[in-house]
């Protein structure tokens, strides 16, 4: 019985190990240098392995398309479907830089390969720094959070279905402007909802506190600020991947 045990639990780190490797080839390799755009992102895998990814999608015309989702599970499963929607959303991409399209024909893919029961929440803005504009459209992920350069907020609360569940869905586009020194937050529900050792989440209150004391601060010092932040109150180890991508906007950079 001590022998299978043994066995059972090394096999159950190899898996995550190999669901670890999977996620990590999914990241971006560089972070993308644009004018008016100061961005970064904060990666961080649980010990569970739990399907977050993020991805940059950079237009020809200098917009850049922002990418966060999650995969509801954890393990080898979620990151091999997490890595299945990554390979979608990038062919996918390439074709059309509307985000309502993408997520249709990406959750169309989806039910396609029969993923039956495998669901992913994912948000896909694009935003264009000439106009200040993010076009977006959500499926079923945490509303994005817009903080002022005045302090004030805005949650980007409009969303449609999960991927998943139904391949006829539509999802709807949004517009949203920003101003320069606005500050718009990506994030996973692993930042948020993730109960610490008292059974208390971070909450979504408190990640906007943290964003409005640090906003005027460059996109990398908001982001390690919350990294700060959320591992103090979640601890060393979280039990859920941890996800952000932090973009300020610089106008005047980009004019």
């Amino acid at each position: 019985q001590l022998h299978r045990e043994t066995i059972d639990r090394e096999r159950m780190k190899q898996e995550l190990e190999l669901a670890r490797e999977i996620q990590l080839q999914l990241l971006p390799p560089s972070t993308p240098s644009l004018p008016g755009i100061d961005i970064a992102s904060l990666y961080v895998i649980s010990e569970e392995v739990g399907g977050d990814y993020y991805d940059y999608v950079p237009a020809p015309d200098g917009s850049l398309g922002l990418v966060v989702a999650d995969a509801i599970g954890h393990g080898v499963s979620a990151a091999l479907l997490i890595s299945a929607v990554q390979a979608s959303f990038r062919a996918e991409t390439r074709i059309s830089a509307s985000p309502g399209a993408s997520l249709e024909k990406v959750n169309r893919q989806m039910q396609e390969r029969n993923t039956s029961g495998r669901f992913v929440t994912i948000f896909y803005g694009m935003f264009d720094p000439g106009r200040g504009l993010l076009t977006y459209a959500n499926a079923g992920h945490p509303p994005p959070v817009v903080v002022h350069a005045d302090g004030s907020h805005h949650d980007l609360g409009e969303s449609d279905l999960i991927l998943g569940v139904d391949a006829a869905v539509a999802y709807r586009e949004h517009s949203f402007p920003l101003e320069t020194d606005d500050v718009l937050v990506l994030f996973t529900d692993g930042i948020t909802d993730e109960p610490n050792a008292h059974d208390r989440s971070f909450g979504r209150e408190r990640l906007v506190d943290i964003i409005r004391e640090h906003r005027a601060g460059s996109a990398a010092e908001i982001c390690d600020a919350l990294h700060g932040e959320v591992i103090g109150f979640l601890g060393e180890n979280p039990t859920d991947d941890l996800t952000l991508l932090v973009l300020k906007y610089r106008k005047d950079a980009g004019s």
